[in-house]
């Protein structure tokens, strides 16, 4: 299975007029694998490359930059996990999921789901459907940070296509 289409996707949706008028914002996909070294120890590393595999995890990274003039105080992103991914997390603190199609988010621990019974569970991370972050700190032109957050690929021989799609506001 090629990943390419999910880095094309969100670069694309990275660069639309909207959020280049405040942030310049750019992403990057990058699968991570096991290698071993040349000592025979096992670590992880990042690469990009054009293919991914279920299974795989990808990592995708996103840095943004105060672009308009002066300071901005918050502002928020929320990106989409593709249909053909299931949540893995992420090292940036302070994320929020949505497990609703990104009508409503929360703390993963505290989302609930209706399994097909009707019955209430807590979200797994299999239920994510959105990522969010809501920076609030002051940035002055030119400032910004990194964000990421890991997905596994899945078989998606079965599944519906979802556009991928990121908000600021």
């Amino acid at each position: 299975m090629k990943f390419i289409a999910c880095a094309a996707m969100a670069a694309a949706l990275l660069a639309t007029p909207a959020n280049a008028r405040c942030f310049d914002v750019t992403g990057r996909v990058m699968v991570e694998r096991a290698v071993t070294d040349g000592a025979g120890n096992p670590h992880l590393v990042l690469e990009e490359t054009a293919d991914a595999a279920p299974g795989e995890a990808l990592v995708f990274q996103f840095d943004y930059r105060n672009a308009r003039p002066g300071v901005a105080n918050s502002f928020v992103i929320t990106n989409p996990i593709p249909d053909q991914m299931v949540y893995a997390g992420t090292d940036t603190p302070g994320e929020v999921v949505s497990v609703d199609g990104g009508r409503s988010f929360g703390p993963i621990a505290e989302m609930k789901v209706a399994d097909a019974d009707g019955v209430e569970r807590t979200a797994t991370p299999a239920d994510v459907t959105h990522v969010r972050w809501v920076i609030n700190r002051a940035m002055p032109t030119g400032a910004g940070g990194q964000l990421s957050f890991r997905a596994v690929m899945r078989d998606v021989n079965h599944l519906p296509s979802r556009d991928v799609q990121l908000a600021m506001r």
